[in-house]
């Protein structure tokens, strides 16, 4: 930061603190009104606008500090934009920070404060639920473990009984064709048979008509 500044910028600065003293109280009475470590505003000439910083230092007393020759009443503030030393007559570049903020962010809560859901409230089971949930839990395990039981008992009785089913049914069907082969069998040997002897009635029409005729005869 400079020490010297042009008196045209300083009477800006003025005006600009006079014209925004709605938002910020400016400090007036020389370094006395400051201590170190307060939150302050200073005034920047390269950014044209107030900018939040912090008294480093406040020089009661003249002397040499940081290599530069302080008057009395020299206060040195650490800001967002670097370090600044104001001499008692640009203190006017110098203000407190706006209290109206610190008093706003109340208001902003206590309106947001409806808008916000309470909290459930915390219940805390008594000995019956807590026994019944232990009953439930155990229930469900029982369960889950006889599903499983019964899960590999089934798979264990068809791996036994899945190979005896299909010897058993291929059996049926061995049979089944035997019965039909055999009475096949019996159908075309009957069939040979009844084709192989002579027939009856023709020797009976036979002897019939020999009867007649010797009967024409005599």
């Amino acid at each position: 930061g400079a020490l010297v500044l042009a008196p045209l910028a300083l009477a800006q600065a003025q005006a600009h603190a006079q014209a925004q003293g709605a938002l910020a109280v400016p400090r007036a009475g020389g370094a006395a009104g400051f201590d170190r470590g307060q939150r302050v505003q200073v005034w920047s000439e390269t950014e044209g606008r107030w900018v939040d910083g912090e008294v480093e230092e406040v020089y009661t007393e003249g002397g040499v500090a940081d290599g530069y020759l302080m008057p009395a009443g020299c206060v040195k503030v650490q800001s967002v934009i670097g370090v600044k030393y104001l001499k008692p007559e640009q203190l006017g570049m110098l203000r407190w920070q706006a209290p109206q903020e610190a008093v706003a962010l109340p208001q902003k809560a206590a309106a947001l404060a409806p808008r916000a859901s309470p909290l459930p409230p915390i219940h805390v089971p008594t000995a019956d639920e807590v026994r019944k949930q232990a009953c439930t839990h155990l229930g469900d395990m029982g369960f889950r473990r006889g599903a499983l039981i019964g899960t590999c008992f089934g798979l264990l009785i068809g791996l036994i009984l899945g190979p005896m089913v299909r010897v058993i049914m291929t059996w049926l069907v061995l049979m089944v064709a035997l019965a039909a082969a055999a009475i096949l069998v019996v159908w075309i040997i009957q069939a040979g048979q009844n084709e192989q002897a002579p027939p009856r009635s023709t020797a009976v029409t036979r002897g019939l008509l020999s009867f007649d005729e010797a009967d024409e005869d005599g």
